[in-house]
């Protein structure tokens, strides 16, 4: 008996101490290439970077040899440099997450995504390539100081021009930047106050929050401006990542939306866009999968999440409130009792009415105004109200030819493929694009979708997104456009993104769903992610990289 007990006492020691074996470069080189665990997959990922730096700049410097020293005079370009090595490092986290691609695309989807989108606001420098960028850029900095009464330097206010600009010569934009840094050193007498609320100006807060941070540690006013423009992106790929794992089915037409080009290309730069977009996407992918999991009823931490991600994302600019009402869809089953089901639908029609509140009350206590100057001086708020109460039926005319041209096939490419001033990659993007808006619409649907898709949810769901589009161009034909003008000026292609997913996802039947077991959901995913990433990469290379010298 002593001797079976001394037996069982090693082997217990021997069990609960770790084996030379697993700390054999031969284990550690197994487990680092099966990628198993999440450990494995960090080591893998560190490793992965330093190498794709290293041959980054092999390959870079190869082009140098070739076409020529940067027009800094060195072997060297910063921006090529960039973007071959998030190449090859995207490249390499395929075969990190290469195990993960079936039931988890959302960890290889972050990491194409937030690669993207960082290269691509990086890349831009100083440039202001966006629309909007200036007036977004002051919006960030009315709440960037405790006081709220900004006084801006000479750098901020140069910064303030409307007028875009593109350097795409690497010397001439660094000394456009030391210039901007010695600048940041004068103070003026023009002020950055806020001009809204902080529920409406909540997309520019997290900027705000950084810019002051930076300054007062003392950094150059060029450091600030490129890191507080990338904390966007950074909010954008984390938001959508979190949106993404609550779904079941239907990730690959979630990540078609979210690394749209256009969608990428807000993200990257200073504006509100970034925000709805991403809370949009989280609030209706959380919608959505609640739909798929019927064997559930939903938690009231559900339908906080919920409501408040699109309350977030419609505060700045409120005018989407109508697809709050897709929330109204949920079954009945979905509720513990009749009295939850009724306090939710209260709360639906409270996040209505706090966003309409927002929408209307500046108007109902300022008027209307004279509506956005940047619309042209033939802009008259109140006498384009007044236009319309006169002649409704030659509104509704107007709203109808416009919409035909604004949703025909041909204008999905300007929020599909276009980054503003720089102008559309080649056609071959878009028509990617639009193949891979079909493919996953029909295709990326699971047995969990029947009590989403339902032909009451599609018509429902159609309505409301008409709705949307109505009130958007109402809006911009009041703010935007000249008085009794046949047209309806600033309503931009982008503008539909939001819009997208809530009314795609409804479409389609689990009928045509992707036949997991005979092709496979893996080789699905990855084909759907890796086309969406060359799109991206594609863009960024003929628009920006290919550019700069």
């Amino acid at each position: 008996m002593s001797e079976l007990r001394r037996e069982s006492i090693s082997a217990d020691r021997a069990s609960s101490e770790p084996s030379r074996e697993s700390h054999s470069p031969k284990h550690f080189t197994r487990g680092f290439l099966s990628c198993e665990t999440t450990g494995d997959r960090a080591r893998a990922l560190v490793c992965a970077a330093f190498a794709a730096l290293l041959i980054a700049g092999i390959i870079d410097f190869c082009c140098c040899l070739v076409m020529g020293p940067s027009s800094l005079g060195i072997m060297c370009n910063p921006y090529r440099l960039g973007f071959f090595a998030t190449c090859l490092f995207m490249a390499a986290s395929v075969f990190v997450f290469r195990k993960q691609l079936g039931d988890k695309p959302e960890n290889l989807f972050l990491v194409m995504l937030l690669c993207c989108t960082c290269l691509t606001s990086i890349s831009f420098s100083t440039n202001r390539v966006s629309w909007d960028c200036s007036t977004h850029f002051e919006f960030m900095l009315e709440f960037a100081t405790p006081d709220m009464q900004n006084e801006l330097t000479q750098a901020e206010v140069n910064s303030l021009v409307p007028d875009p600009t593109t350097r795409s010569n690497i010397a001439e934009l660094n000394e456009y930047n030391q210039s901007l840094d010695a600048l940041d050193s004068i103070d003026t007498p023009q002020v950055a106050t806020p001009k809204a609320s902080l529920f409406n100006r909540v997309a520019s807060l997290p900027g705000s929050a950084l810019y002051l941070l930076l300054t007062v540690l003392g950094l150059p006013f060029t450091f600030k401006f490129v890191a507080t423009r990338l904390i966007y992106a950074v909010i954008y790929a984390l938001v959508c990542f979190a949106g993404m794992k609550k779904l079941r089915s239907g990730k690959m037409l979630y990540a078609v939306i979210a690394m749209l080009p256009t969608a990428v290309f807000l993200a990257a730069n200073y504006s509100y866009d970034y925000w709805i977009n991403a809370f949009v996407l989280y609030a209706g992918a959380t919608l959505v999968g609640e739909f798929q999991h019927q064997e559930q009823t939903i938690s009231w931490k559900s339908v906080v999440l919920m409501l408040g991600a699109f309350v977030l994302a419609f505060a700045p600019k409120a005018v989407y409130f109508p697809l709050l009402l897709l929330c109204l869809l949920l079954p009945k089953q979905k509720f513990a009792s009749k009295k939850n089901l009724y306090i939710y639908r209260l709360l639906v029609f409270a996040s209505i009415a706090v966003l309409v509140v927002s929408f209307c009350a500046p108007m109902l206590l300022g008027g209307l105004g004279a509506g956005d100057t940047r619309g042209g001086g033939a802009v008259n708020a109140s006498a384009q109200v007044a236009y319309i109460m006169s002649s409704p039926m030659h509104f509704m005319s107007t709203l109808f030819t416009f919409s035909l041209g604004y949703l025909s096939l041909g204008g999905t490419r300007g929020f599909m493929a276009f980054w503003a001033y720089i102008g559309y990659p080649s056609f071959i993007i878009w028509f990617i694009i639009i193949g891979l808006f079909v493919v996953t619409t029909i295709t990326d649907k699971d047995k969990d979708d029947v009590a989403l898709c339902t032909w009451k949810n599609r018509i429902i769901a159609l309505i409301v997104s008409l709705i949307t589009i109505g009130i958007v161009e109402a809006a911009l034909y009041v703010e935007f456009t000249a008085v009794g003008a046949p047209t309806i000026e600033g309503c931009q292609p982008r503008y539909l993104i939001p819009l997208l997913f809530l009314f795609l996802v409804f479409l389609s039947t689990p009928k045509f769903g992707i036949p997991r077991k005979r092709f496979g959901i893996t080789r699905y995913n990855a084909v759907i992610l890796s086309l969406l990433t060359i799109c991206l990469l594609a863009t960024e290379w003929q628009l920006v990289i290919s550019l700069v010298h």
